[in-house]
């Protein structure tokens, strides 16, 4: 189950961030199909907007993708992970 983070501010923001982690942890895999976002946001108790503007800031972010017909789903080919700026640790 995705958790939202009630300490971001908007409700956006929390389905972004849950989401977010989740694929970057693998816990959604490359390839899945993301649950419609009239399913979603009832499962969280979020607006759909909210789901919507989530979805295609993933998109943006290229974790995710639209199918044309077929939903959203997490992107099949995801970006390499961001490296450590040197002297970070």
């Amino acid at each position: 189950p995705i958790a939202l983070d009630p300490a971001i501010g908007n409700q956006t923001g929390r389905v972004h961030a849950a989401l977010r982690s989740a694929i970057v942890d693998g816990l959604l895999q490359a390839g899945m199909q993301l649950p419609s976002s009239r399913g979603l946001a009832e499962q969280l108790g979020v607006r759909r907007n909210a789901v919507v503007a989530a979805y295609e800031h993933l998109m943006n972010d290229g974790l995710a993708e639209a199918r044309q017909g077929a939903g959203t789903y997490v992107a099949r080919a995801l970006p390499a992970p961001a490296k450590p700026a040197p002297g970070s640790r």
